[in-house]
């Protein structure tokens, strides 16, 4: 790599310090709150992996708990 694109990918990287740190705290919060839901740290990962949106991750969470609610059957293979 040259010199002009190493100093490239360092500006690049020091700029997306503020995005990062962002999408930690979300991280995290989410993945306190799918282990207190009693999802495992496996589903917590893949959820997070395949879904999009943080708000989706959080959604899919609660909305397991109320399908199990609402029609008596367990989505969630985790729920009892």
């Amino acid at each position: 790599m040259n010199e002009k694109k190493k100093q490239l990918f360092i500006e690049g990287m020091k700029a997306s310090i503020p995005i990062a740190s962002g999408y930690f705290a979300v991280s995290a919060a989410y993945g306190m709150a799918a282990i207190v839901q009693g999802m495992t740290v496996t589903q917590a990962v893949m959820t997070s992996l395949l879904n999009l949106t943080s708000a989706g991750q959080f959604f899919g969470n609660d909305f397991d708990l109320c399908a199990s609610f609402f029609s008596g059957t367990c989505v969630n293979p985790t729920c009892d």
